[in-house]
């Protein structure tokens, strides 16, 4: 499922179109030569039965990220990152 109120209006350099719609002509556009892709699709609504299984494929067989990696060692190691860069008097300003 595809919001088509939302659209690109032109792509970058070196990117093709590869799929869209008459209201949404840059659906998917790719860059082979630096193994580059973007869609445009909403897979976490119900109306995307298979999305996580359509993000999985993509993220590990396509874009080849390895699974072996947990949300609280990527949080912890961007907060000392984060500390790192603003060091021991610095201010972050935060927004969810």
């Amino acid at each position: 499922w595809m919001s088509h109120g939302d659209k690109l209006h032109s792509i970058p350099k070196r990117f093709k179109p590869v799929a869209g719609t008459s209201n949404a002509p840059f659906v998917t556009i790719e860059n082979l030569e630096d193994r580059m892709w973007g869609l445009q699709f909403h897979p976490e609504v119900t109306h995307s039965p298979l999305g996580p299984e359509i993000l999985k494929n993509f993220v590990v067989k396509i874009a080849g990220a390895h699974q072996d990696w947990v949300m609280t060692d990527y949080a912890n190691e961007f907060i000392e990152e984060v500390r790192q860069k603003v060091g021991e008097h610095g201010h972050v300003i935060g927004a969810v």
